[in-house]
């Protein structure tokens, strides 16, 4: 069994024979480890609540604090588990070959929820990989592609996470736990002077996703 720190409700279990085919094991454990990383940084803590990659959650839950908040989190997980299998994609290797769906630009749950970590729409190892969403802020796969894309390009991720989160967050709704949002990512993107140069592209990456680049939460 294995679920993410804050993340209970969400199990897990995995069949690792044959090998090759636990591939699935290598996006689930790493987005659930990826929790407990977001919880020790201080990044956000996890709502516990269900959610598709492709629903608009705000609108799931009835609620735009949730939504948004709930979508930046699962992005998080999702983004970390695939910064770490592309760092030891080469260490993961049979025959000479990646081992297959490792470092895939895919994010594959059981062959249940499967969709990419950029923005195609075609197949990776024999299986459809969706690149349609409901966009948005209160998207989960849009949020993830936001942030992956960016750091695919230009490498920020970690710090300009971590410090937007600790200088701003939301209140939540519901309990006291710290709710991060993709805003005050977003925020400190356009407020910091070392990342100017890399506006234009963020600004086409948020208008690909259908995210406001102002006003971004109500």
């Amino acid at each position: 069994m294995i679920c993410g720190a804050d993340t209970a409700q969400t199990t897990f279990y995995i069949n690792y024979s044959p090998y090759p085919y636990a591939y699935a094991a290598f996006d689930v454990l790493l987005h659930e480890f990826g929790h407990q990383v977001e919880n020790i940084l201080g990044i956000t803590t996890s709502s516990r609540l269900s959610h598709k990659p492709y629903e608009n959650l705000a609108e799931l839950w009835n609620s735009k604090d949730i939504g948004i908040s709930l979508a930046w989190s699962e992005s998080f997980a999702t983004v970390f588990g695939q910064i770490v299998q592309d760092y030891f994609k080469y260490e993961f290797v049979q025959n000479g070959t990646t081992m297959k769906f490792f470092a895939d630009k895919c994010y594959t749950s059981y062959e249940t929820h499967i969709y990419s970590v950029e923005d195609y729409d075609g197949y990776v190892g024999g299986l459809h990989c969706y690149g349609q969403r409901n966009y948005g802020e209160a998207c989960e796969a849009s949020v993830t592609a936001v942030l992956y894309s960016f750091y695919n390009k230009y490498g920020v991720f970690w710090s300009a996470v971590k410090t937007s989160q600790l200088a701003a967050f939301e209140t939540p709704s519901v309990g006291q736990q710290k709710r991060g949002t993709f805003s005050a990512y977003a925020d400190y993107i356009y407020n910091t002077p070392a990342y100017a140069s890399y506006l234009p592209e963020f600004n086409r990456l948020l208008t690909r996703e259908q995210i406001a680049s102002y006003g971004l939460k109500l």
